[in-house]
């Protein structure tokens, strides 16, 4: 057992309905590992979702052009207390802001299985 962690997933989930469970305060509080919103499109990329939910490590559930917004990894570059980002693809709006590949699940179209 990897003990208990706090894991938050939102789906799709944008816009005001989303902003407001960071503020004015956080309903969410921390969480260990942080699913980003909507694939990680551009409108999740608000700094002030990643400070109310304070995660330690968010996930990219994006394709290689689905989700993945350049603003977005901009963001994550500058998560205060983020320990890791993990990527389900690399992202071809992201381009150099991409994580390191050992990070990805799927460096290309080659080893997508879906």
């Amino acid at each position: 057992s990897l003990g208990k962690f706090r894991f938050l997933d939102v789906g799709d989930l944008t816009g005001q309905p989303l902003f407001d469970l960071a503020c004015p305060k956080s309903l969410i509080g921390p969480v260990d590992v942080y699913l980003v919103a909507h694939h990680g499109g551009p409108d999740a990329a608000a700094p002030a979702l990643f400070a109310a939910f304070k995660p330690r490590v968010a996930i990219m559930n994006n394709g290689l052009k689905k989700g993945g917004a350049k603003n977005t990894y901009e963001t994550l570059h500058h998560v205060d207390g983020l320990a890791d980002v993990w990527q389900v693809h690399k992202s071809e709006d992201a381009a150099e802001q991409n994580f390191a590949d050992d990070k990805m699940a799927n460096l290309d179209e080659s080893t997508d299985h879906w």
